[in-house]
């Protein structure tokens, strides 16, 4: 198995910096590309996370992760894929160590970052392999080598993939750790359960789901996404239901599947403006991912 230790800065979402959630130590880079671009790494964008860590670490100003130091077996390659990244970040205050905040399965590895609508990242998964550690759960502390010792932990770099017989069972107990989490996940795993999920919701007619869920498309678009269900299915084929759940797959930031509600109400009126233009919008978004994923 194939396992990469990204040090990243402490924050709580990753889903990008607020007055609730800040970074716990801003990025002194004049690249505003990079600069403070792990704050994004846990938030969905149509359905992956894009993560970032950076290859800078004390002396070494390397803006490339060199893979072949990773993995020797990548050498001349741009990616490697199937690994399992572990994401660690020192908690504000702490002196030593570093604590779990969560991971991504079945990862893709990037050797130069590369750009969305986000920013930048260099490791990309599906949201169903990820997780993110609520953080009064983040109790798992992974020391640097200077302390546990050699080929044991984080150098100077920020990134650590464990080989030999030295790390052996600091990865056991990491996997083991990851495979038996049972406390709850604090990123955005919205499943396509939920997605299709008709509410359960009683209200007066069947208006009152378009009604409602239009009013809950800037508060809660899962929830826009359920009353739409809850119309399609009592009425059946209804335009104004569909295009206000593609407005709340758009909010939750399932462009493709926005993109699939838009085009089938263009194929039922190809004159629905509003759909046109949203459509152009959602195409403008999916490139701008597309082009460099």
């Amino acid at each position: 198995m194939k396992i990469l230790f990204c040090n990243i800065k402490w924050m709580k979402e990753y889903r990008g910096i607020n007055e609730n959630d800040e970074i716990s130590s801003m990025t002194k880079s004049s690249n505003k590309k990079i600069k403070n671009a792990e704050q994004y790494n846990f938030l969905n964008l149509d359905g992956y996370y894009y993560g970032y860590v950076s290859a800078k670490a004390g002396s070494k100003k390397k803006v490339e992760l060199l893979l072949e130091d990773i993995y020797p077996d990548s050498k001349g390659k741009e990616i490697v894929d199937d690994v399992l990244v572990i994401w660690i970040a020192k908690r504000p205050n702490e002196k030593a160590g570093h604590r779990i905040v969560g991971w991504y399965k079945k990862a893709r590895v990037y050797k130069s970052y590369k750009e969305n609508s986000l920013g930048v990242y260099n490791i990309k998964a599906s949201v169903e392999d990820c997780l993110l550690i609520p953080p009064i759960y983040r109790n798992y502390l992974i020391y640097p080598a200077r302390i546990i010792g050699a080929e044991k932990g984080l150098g100077q770099s920020n990134i650590w993939c464990p080989r030999g017989e030295n790390a052996r069972e600091i990865v056991e107990n990491c996997i083991n750790y990851i495979n038996n989490y049972s406390y709850e996940r604090f990123d955005e795993h919205i499943t396509e359960e939920q997605l299709n999920f008709i509410t359960k919701d009683k209200l007066d007619t069947l208006e009152c789901y378009v009604k409602k869920g239009e009013e809950l498309l800037h508060i809660n678009p899962l929830k826009t996404v359920q009353y739409c269900n809850k119309l399609i299915n009592e009425k059946g084929e209804d335009l104004t239901a569909l295009y206000n759940k593609a407005l709340g797959l758009e909010s939750l930031r399932f462009y493709s599947k926005a993109r699939e509600v838009l085009g089938y109400i263009l194929e039922k009126d190809e004159q629905h403006k509003e759909a046109k233009a949203k459509m152009d919008n959602i195409n403008r978004l999916l490139k701008n991912i597309e082009e460099v994923s």
